[in-house]
């Protein structure tokens, strides 16, 4: 329970601070989502927290891990990223 709520504490400043560097309004991170505005200032408050499909959302349209919004990792990095170092890494280690 005390680890549920500890992601809980830290998806909504993640998820303030991502809009934030992204220069949008709470209704464009609202749309993304697919949610009224007001569910999507709950989830800002720390009043609600979204469901699986309103974050893989969010995640698919900027192209990031959700491991950095809920705050399982501390590093940003996008998925693209992620994958073509992956490949590249894997495919050297094949050669």
């Amino acid at each position: 329970m005390t680890e549920n709520l500890d992601v809980f504490m830290k998806f909504d400043e993640r998820l303030i601070k991502f809009r934030q560097m992204h220069n949008a309004s709470q209704k464009v991170f609202s749309k993304i989502m697919q949610v009224n505005l007001s569910q999507y200032q709950n989830y800002e408050y720390g009043k609600h927290l979204p469901t699986v499909d309103k974050v893989s959302r969010l995640c698919k349209y900027f192209k990031v891990s959700s491991d950095f919004l809920l705050g399982l990792s501390d590093e940003l990095e996008t998925i693209t990223e992620n994958y073509s170092q992956n490949i590249c890494g894997n495919r050297q280690n094949m050669l």
